[in-house]
């Protein structure tokens, strides 16, 4: 591997992590709720839906990117995911109205539709540009997607109290945009060349494991658990 491709494939590791620190994003809603459920007069139940949403469709998010991997550049889904969700984001600024409906589309099917383009996309090219070390890459990943509450949390609390919900989610919106720009312009997929090459070399003496498609993983027994378990 050359000095260049060193510098890319850390490049991309780290912007693209910078993308997936926000998809933690909906696990600060509960948050939110009180402030936009005395703001557009909604009940519990239909403030809650918001984050059934956005988990339920990032499941069909992942399915999505992972298919166009096969026909788009990974940059091109980074685009189109991480422009879906910002969107979503700063739509919902605009559209905590009494009718949940519009925050429905916008907070829960867009936010977790883009954000599951985009976490599967970035994931999987992260663990290429490190062929031999895939547990280092996808945790580097992943921790970034787990401290988005740890840093978000108080930081939405102090924004909430002091600039009202609207604001707030402007404030956020703008983060993720400049996060999702970052990492379309500085991710990029490596080779195959190198691809196979670390992959060759990592693997050999390791047996083969099978590899599902999105139909076929849909139709299995944990597919079903983790789609029920995401409901509690």
């Amino acid at each position: 591997m050359t000095g260049i491709q060193k510098k890319q494939r850390l490049l991309t590791m780290i912007f693209g992590a910078f993308a997936i620190f926000f998809t933690g994003y909906p696990h600060v809603w509960s948050i939110y709720q009180p402030y936009v459920m005395e703001q557009a007069g909604w009940s519990q139940g239909q403030a809650s839906m918001c984050f059934y949403l956005a988990l339920s469709t990032f499941v069909f998010g992942n399915i999505v990117g992972g298919r166009m991997q096969n026909r788009f550049k990974e940059k091109t889904i980074v685009w189109i995911g991480g422009g879906i969700f910002a969107a979503g984001i700063l739509a919902s600024a605009f559209l905590i109205v009494p009718t949940p409906l519009p925050m429905y589309l916008s907070y829960g099917v867009m936010q977790g539709f883009g954000q599951g383009m985009i976490y599967t996309v970035i994931l999987a090219t992260v663990q290429r540009w490190f062929p031999d070390r895939t547990g280092f890459a996808s945790g580097v990943v992943v921790t970034a997607n787990g401290l988005c509450g740890f840093f978000l949390a108080p930081l939405s609390r102090k924004l909430l109290e002091a600039e009202g919900v609207q604001k707030t989610l402007l404030i956020v919106g703008v983060a993720i945009t400049i996060s999702w720009i970052l990492c379309g312009i500085f991710f990029q997929a490596p080779d195959k060349s190198l691809v196979n090459a670390g992959g060759s070399a990592a693997k050999s003496g390791t047996p083969e494991m099978k590899q599902y498609t999105s139909g076929e993983m849909m139709r299995t027994k944990n597919f079903s658990k983790t789609q029920k378990l995401s409901l509690y």
